[in-house]
């Protein structure tokens, strides 16, 4: 027998012309979602001994400006939103600031792809839900950002229509992307993002400022074969040239530059990665007093993001493997008889 037929006779055995050995699908999907609520800032005036929410009328000057910023994108295609901006106190919501982007038909959220229902009705504008694989009805594929923004750290606000704004800010980011296994390459992604500054000068000296805020988080890294799943959450709270320390039972403790907080979980390999922390309520103080006049800039950053690859079929490594198998079942034989 040839070497030639030797080698096919040996692929042959081992499987390396065999049929596929199953049709299940596989999947990547990754969910990251950040909620601050509650946000507010209090201030201790020097020679009180009260703690009191900031109001309108305690700053000299005082304003506020948002930028929001996303993108979906699905394969070969994007949907983006960038540098949308709020600079009264109306808030940022996508459906207001966009309207012509491609929206998902259930609310009003960024989404590529199937949008009409990737999660069987679940994904509805500004809901955030912490979604896993068993959320998702297959078949679909789909790269989706959603956000939103509304009221204030301080009392005595209105919007651009004279209402009063509520003395809460409560902001939100989403982001979810989930493929399929195709025969070819590519993936989806997903990027969140929102820069809040507030620069001010207070009317009065305070000893410190305080912000107050409760903080949710939650990252999920689903892959059924090779391939990469990833999520991630920030926040970052600054005030320039100030330091933080952390109120507790028994006084406040520690000096932090920035109020910063990180979540991930990624997955290159078949399996899940899921981190939920909180709803946890946290309260920092400023180390440094505040002099009347002074200007100041605090800014706030939260972000969520993810990105899936798209991955082989089953079928196709389950062939790869068997032929790399044979390829070296029949080297060991020419081996051994060279």
């Amino acid at each position: 027998m040839t070497k030639l037929k030797k080698l096919s006779a040996a692929l042959l055995a081992t499987g390396f012309f065999a049929m596929p050995l199953s049709n299940a699908e596989a999947a990547a999907m990754a969910s990251a979602v950040i909620k601050f609520t509650d946000f507010r800032i209090f201030g201790q005036l020097t020679g009180s001994t009260s703690i009191l929410q900031l109001d309108k009328s305690d700053f000299g000057s005082l304003s506020f400006a948002s930028t929001a910023d996303a993108d979906a994108t699905l394969f070969n295609t994007t949907e983006s939103i960038d540098n949308a901006t709020d600079s009264g106190s109306n808030g940022i919501d996508f459906p207001t600031i966009a309207p012509g982007a491609t929206f998902n038909p259930l609310g009003n959220d960024l989404c590529v792809g199937d949008c009409s229902g990737p999660v069987g009705g679940v994904a509805n504008d500004n809901v955030f839900p912490k979604l896993t694989i068993a959320d998702v009805a297959p078949p679909t594929n789909f790269a989706w950002a959603d956000q939103l923004e509304q009221g204030s750290p301080i009392t005595g606000l209105t919007n651009s229509s004279g209402g009063a704004v509520v003395s809460n800010a409560d902001v939100a980011n989403g982001a979810w992307a989930y493929v399929e296994t195709g025969s070819g390459g590519g993936g989806a992604n997903s990027d969140n993002g929102l820069n809040s500054t507030f620069k001010f000068a207070t009317n009065k000296n305070y000893d410190f400022l305080e912000v107050e805020f409760t903080v949710e988080s939650f990252v999920y890294a689903f892959l059924d074969e090779i391939g990469l799943a990833s999520a991630s959450t920030l926040y970052s709270v600054i005030i320039e040239d100030k330091t933080w320390c952390f109120v507790a039972v028994g006084g406040c403790f520690g000096s932090f530059n920035d109020l910063t907080s990180s979540s991930l979980r990624s997955r290159l390999t078949p399996g899940t990665g899921t981190l939920t922390t909180g709803p946890t309520t946290l309260r920092f103080r400023t180390n440094e007093s505040f002099l009347a006049g002074e200007e100041n800039n605090l800014t706030a950053r939260l972000e969520a993001s993810v990105e899936v690859n798209r991955i082989p079929e089953p079928n196709s490594l389950g062939l790869l493997s068997i032929g790399l198998l044979g390829l070296g079942a029949a080297a060991r034989r020419r081996f051994r008889k060279a």
